[in-house]
């Protein structure tokens, strides 16, 4: 068996020690063409980068949530690097623990595609996320997006955007824009409740500009998945976006800037294999 181990940048490769025991492989630390199995030790951003040759060589991979941001392992329902070994026994004992999920993609021009895992967005998010990538690494971990949101908010205009969703065309002054294959983001946030990683869809959560005074209540809500009962919050099922603006609005996918609008998002389902909870 080749199995290609792959480090967030700052991880110790000690950390591999548990799940490399017991196993007689060709152990690499890049993913080819030729790999059997992957993992993947790291945050959302770490996924984020081999998301291309994961998919296109269709490599079952196990996400290993060590990172600041762990959105995506905490959808799958793997909570923590105890959990993600106890599903790498499993898969090594049998491969009972691959499944198909959904990837998200983003296409922009000139003719470029792009692809995401768990999350893509715009509004106030990708400004909260750009000033939290400015951060260190502890403070990232420990509470970066809401340090990053007040400043956002002091700061932030809610633009106007031209969206399609499969063919329906509306026009709205957006304030969080988050097209979700995972249930979270934020780390933590549960800002697509009803997202299933195997249906086929995105899940939109759209809110338009809200009052000031009622964006105090957005946030702690969504931890909890609550915030769909605010009146200003919009929520879609698609297979295709097509987001446009009077400006360039910064899209962001899995915590990492992936371009502007115009863009148009979409899905392939079951494009990717993962090492996850049935």
């Amino acid at each position: 068996m080749n199995i290609a181990a792959i480090f967030k940048p700052g991880v110790e490769e000690s950390r591999l020690a548990p799940f490399r025991g017991g196993v007689e492989a060709n152990w690499s630390n890049e993913i080819t063409q030729s790999t059997d199995a992957a993992l993947i030790l790291g945050g959302d951003g770490t996924v984020h980068r081999y998301l291309k040759q994961l998919h296109e060589w269709q490599i079952p991979f196990l996400h290993v949530p060590i990172g600041s941001g762990n959105d995506f392992a905490s959808s799958l329902g793997i909570k923590n690097p105890i959990a993600a070994l106890r599903l790498w026994k499993q898969f090594l004992r049998d491969s009972g623990s691959v499944r198909p999920i959904d990837l998200g993609t983003i296409h922009y021009p000139p003719s470029t595609t792009h692809f995401f895992c768990n999350v893509a967005y715009f509004g106030i998010d990708s400004d909260v996320t750009r000033r939290a990538n400015l951060l260190s690494p502890f403070w990232r971990a420990n509470g970066g997006y809401i340090l990053s949101l007040f400043p956002a908010l002091l700061h932030y205009r809610a633009p106007k955007v031209n969206l399609t969703l499969d063919g329906e065309r509306f026009q709205e002054r957006v304030f969080v824009a988050v097209a979700a294959n995972g249930t979270r983001y934020g780390r933590g946030l549960q800002i697509a409740p009803r997202a299933e990683m195997d249906d086929g869809q995105l899940d939109l959560c759209f809110v338009r500009d809200l009052p000031r005074l009622k964006i105090a209540t957005l946030f702690p809500t969504a931890y909890f998945g609550q915030h769909l009962r605010i009146k200003q919050v919009e929520y879609f099922r698609f297979r295709t976006m097509r987001v446009e603006s009077e400006s360039p609005i910064a899209v962001y996918g899995d915590g990492e800037p992936v371009c502007q609008t115009p863009v148009e998002i979409g899905v392939i389902p079951g494009g990717l294999k993962v090492i996850a909870p049935k």
